[in-house]
């Protein structure tokens, strides 16, 4: 019986690997099948922004404090998404798709590189390539299309309108199904990490995407409890095809929040089931993204006769613990305390305050007044041992930036934004904690 329990549990997600790596194939080869020449001249009225933005634009601001990088645009990587796009229908089809080339040229990085390849490619200079065959570059199943008829700006004010509907979208999910608490919760979570830049960037913006459609599927679905890890394990394959490692985490935190936001609705996730049902969905969602990931590996090496398993564990490297940069603190605990600091400060209202002589008293104060008078009306307190596996999650980016310390201290202006899911859970928590209600107590 446990024989045949497991023959079917592996055959289910055998079945599920192999559909969602047909259907993310299929999706760039829709893309990368898209006739090139008006995708060409849209980039190509597309460069004039870059030259005038550079590399990581600062949108909002004009200083070197810290606690502002995170408000900067990723213009590295969109530069890298459009010279890939750019070069798709000149590639064999196959080779593209699993391949993702981009032109070999001059330039510090991406952006000079784009615009001298293009330049190169106009004035009919030869073309060289290199291969990005580690990462899916799912984004381009949304790009590619959208620049058959727009160019990179108005494209940016497409998405920051696509990320706007999506937000109402899951925020109306949210409290149908769950209530206003989880609602309240989300959107604020998602606020502290500044969705306007993360939706004018190519590179940023598709985390998030993820995360939202998730927000919108996942409450309204009358599943039990054992269908939650094949959704999570979706949403860590759907990762893996979207981010290119840039804050992968984001998609667990957020949609591991609704999950238990969702439990705790309905049901106490007592002790033993609690623990289990958390590690469950923490290890569906580990092994959705790594499996999906290294499918793209195999189909890479298969077709284009290369060992990506050797170059992705190279790659790896960089963000090993055994890592360090050139810059920064020399010991290994220093690096962790910079890079927990670093990410923390960015996130909002973290980065205001710390500029602010008065920002901890408004901010502070303003959110302990609020809690103590959700205290006086409810008259009660309430507890449940949900709150637990909910802060379990909340605590999640700091264990991922303590691990994962150098990839966090080099790139903490985007990976604090996978602390939205930690806000979700603290804001959840103090409004179900002062809701005017009784929950049962712990056991």
């Amino acid at each position: 019986m446990l024989t045949k329990g497991i023959l079917k549990f592996i055959k289910e997600y055998l079945i599920l690997i192999i559909a969602l790596t047909v259907i993310f194939v299929l999706l760039k080869i829709f893309a990368y099948s898209l006739p090139g020449e008006m995708i060409k001249k849209n980039i190509e009225a597309s460069i004039e922004q870059f030259e005038i933005e550079g590399t990581y634009p600062a949108v909002f601001y004009d200083t070197d404090q810290t606690e502002f990088s995170g408000q900067k645009l990723d213009n590295y990587t969109d530069a890298i998404f459009l010279d890939v796009a750019y070069n798709a229908s000149d590639i064999p089809l196959l080779k593209a798709v699993v391949g993702d080339y981009r032109m070999v040229s001059e330039g510090e990085t991406p952006v000079p590189q784009l615009i001298n390849g293009i330049k190169n490619a106009k004035n009919g200079g030869t073309v060289e390539y290199g291969q990005y065959g580690r990462q899916w570059f799912g984004g381009e199943v949304i790009i590619r299309p959208l620049l058959l008829f727009f160019t990179y700006p108005q494209i940016r004010i497409l998405l920051q309108t696509l990320v706007l509907g999506l937000l109402i979208a899951a925020s109306v999910s949210l409290y149908r199904h769950i209530g206003s608490n989880a609602m309240i919760a989300f959107v604020g979570g998602l606020l502290c990490i500044n969705l306007v830049i993360v939706s004018s960037s190519l590179n940023l913006v598709n985390g998030i995407l993820v995360a939202l459609i998730g927000a919108i599927v996942i409450p309204g679905l009358k599943n039990p409890i054992s269908d939650d890890t094949k959704v999570i394990f979706i949403i860590g394959a759907c990762t893996a095809y979207m981010d290119l490692f840039v804050a992968p985490l984001l998609t667990y935190t957020i949609l591991a929040q609704v999950l238990l936001m969702k439990r705790a609705k309905k049901q106490q996730l007592l002790w033993k089931e609690g623990i289990f049902y958390l590690i469950k969905i923490s290890l569906a969602w580990i092994a959705g993204y790594l499996t999906l990931w290294g499918m793209k590996w195999l189909l890479a090496s298969i077709i284009l006769s290369r060992n990506f398993f050797a170059d992705a564990l190279s790659e790896m490297r960089l963000f090993s613990a055994g890592y360090k940069p050139d810059w920064g603190p020399d010991s290994t605990l220093e690096l962790m305390k910079e890079a927990v600091k670093l990410n923390f400060i960015n996130l909002f209202p973290i980065n205001i305050i710390v500029g602010s002589d008065l920002g901890w008293l408004v901010f502070g104060g303003g959110g302990i007044i609020i809690v103590i008078l959700r205290i006086v009306r409810s008259r009660n307190i309430n507890l449940s041992v949900n709150y637990i596996w909910i802060s379990l999650v909340a605590l999640a980016p700091y264990v991922w930036y303590l691990v994962v310390h150098s990839h966090s201290f080099v790139h903490y202006w985007f990976q604090y934004r996978i602390q939205a899911g930690t806000v979700i859970g603290i804001i959840f928590i103090l409004l179900e904690g002062t809701e005017k209600k009784k929950l049962v107590g712990i056991k």
